[in-house]
């Protein structure tokens, strides 16, 4: 597996500002669609998926050449039966290819929000466990894109939230 860290010391240029970076996360079409355009070898490990709380998660590594570009989180309740089911039966499948399908009858709210914040922020001991055993440090910064799933009638919804690592540049 590459070392996705190397980018990360405080000693080299602060990824989240590269323009190729900001035009992926400000992309608001489907991040997986996004990946394959690079004509890397695309992959997704589901890392953990579960109900914690009253909310199913799901937590998913994008891979490119197996090496994990994206973490991503996405959560419903069983309250909304079009998500639960995308999320709980997608396994090792980018849920992307549901959400943004033709007719899928679901729509991204328009307002993303992007915010950095460093490792020891995240808030999921998964992902932090998953970002650290991957040689990421506390400190590190990564990018976060946080966005709201709908149906079309607006009566179900989910939330995701893709982090985009340091690694991505790489392919880039």
């Amino acid at each position: 597996m590459l070392c996705c860290c190397s980018s990360l010391s405080s000693n080299n240029t602060d990824y989240t500002h590269n323009p190729k970076i900001v035009s992926l996360i400000n992309n608001k079409q489907s991040m997986t669609t996004w990946l394959r355009r690079l004509n890397y070898q695309f992959s997704v490990e589901q890392l953990y998926s579960g109900i914690e709380s009253s909310e199913y998660r799901r937590f998913a590594a994008l891979k490119l050449d197996n090496t994990p570009t994206i973490v991503a989180i996405s959560a419903t309740t069983k309250d909304n039966p079009t998500f639960y089911n995308i999320l709980s039966t997608t396994q090792n499948t980018s849920i992307g290819l549901k959400l943004f399908a033709k007719n899928s009858g679901i729509v991204r709210e328009s307002q993303i929000e992007i915010t950095t914040m460093k490792l020891s922020e995240v808030n999921s001991k998964v992902l932090y466990n998953y970002l650290v055993n991957l040689g990421y440090k506390p400190n590190d910064k990564i990018i976060a894109r946080h966005s709201i799933f709908k149906t079309k009638d607006g009566n179900q919804r989910m939330y995701l939230t893709e982090f985009v690592l340091p690694a991505i540049l790489a392919f880039l």
